[in-house]
């Protein structure tokens, strides 16, 4: 029991210590409520063995998993915005070249709207011009009424719209077969004329020559036939306008020469009497004055 004794010793010293209830662990240092036991230490976790999936450096599937998720979204989206871009761009394009065509269009808007302006005014003045010609020849309105005394044997004289017609039978102004005018034409023309001029003294004059075609003839052809009548034509006009020139001294001024061929005939040609009247100089008076 001896050498126990320095033990005993030491629990007898200590146990006024506890008993004074100075709060400290001996072995610790650390302060303790009075009559109560410190709680355990925390057990330290083990150390995570080398072939763990938690071993730092080396995460799990899921996570590589996640990873790779994420990645190829973010690859998505970065091929949704370039895409986004472009179609931004192309609309920015096109909402500049859509400006451009609204300018364009209201560029010729206006412009179409002063041509527009231009054109009514043109038109007015046309129609204001009209008026005043209408107005300058109204004395020729009365032509019709003016053709009454214009009565002379063998000649047929009409009104064609606005102007006067006068018509000499070929057989009476040429020598049968000719183009030169017969003492018989000349007699006629002096009457004719005279009453023209008595009439109608400052009016333009057409001398219109006109032939008649002949069924199945030289002058009924498709091309040579209408040259031929084309040529009678201008020359029994110019034998005309020559002797009114020359002979009865009428200013060249006053006259004009037509030829029409057989083109447009007055009368049918099927007959001897239509082909005659067809085939005729015609002394035309027009409105207008030459002075």
């Amino acid at each position: 029991m001896r050498g126990f004794a320095p033990a005993a010793h030491v629990v007898w010293l200590l146990l006024p210590l506890l008993a004074a209830g100075c709060g400290k662990n001996p072995f610790t240092g650390a302060r303790t409520a009075a009559g109560r036991v410190p709680p355990p230490a925390t057990a330290m976790a083990p150390p995570v063995g080398a072939g763990s999936s938690f071993a730092p450096g080396h995460p799990s599937k899921a996570i590589q998993d996640r990873i790779a998720a994420l990645e190829q979204e973010n690859q998505q989206l970065t091929t949704s915005l370039a895409n986004s871009q472009r179609d931004a761009s192309f609309l920015k394009e096109k909402s500049a070249a859509l400006r451009d065509e609204l300018k364009g269009s209201t560029d010729k808007l206006a412009r179409l709207s002063a041509e527009k302006t231009a054109g009514d005014k043109k038109i007015q003045s046309l129609e204001a011009s009209t008026q005043k010609t209408t107005r300058s020849f109204s004395p020729n309105n009365g032509l019709k009424r003016e053709l009454e005394p214009i009565r002379i044997q063998g000649v047929e004289a009409r009104m064609d719209g606005d102007v006067v017609r006068v018509e000499l039978p070929h057989e009476k102004l040429f020598a049968s077969g000719g183009q030169t005018i017969s003492p018989e034409g000349r007699s006629l023309i002096d009457s004719v004329i005279a009453e023209l001029q008595r009439t109608y003294p400052d009016h333009i004059m057409g001398v219109e020559g006109r032939t008649a075609s002949e069924p199945g003839g030289p002058l009924g052809g498709p091309l040579g036939g209408n040259a031929k009548a084309l040529r009678r034509s201008l020359d029994q006009a110019s034998a005309v306008f020559e002797y009114l020139t020359s002979v009865l001294r009428i200013d060249s001024k006053q006259l004009l020469i037509v030829a029409h061929g057989a083109n447009h005939p007055l009368f049918s040609n099927a007959t001897l009497a239509g082909r005659r009247r067809n085939n005729r100089v015609e002394l035309v008076i027009y409105p207008e004055r030459y002075r």
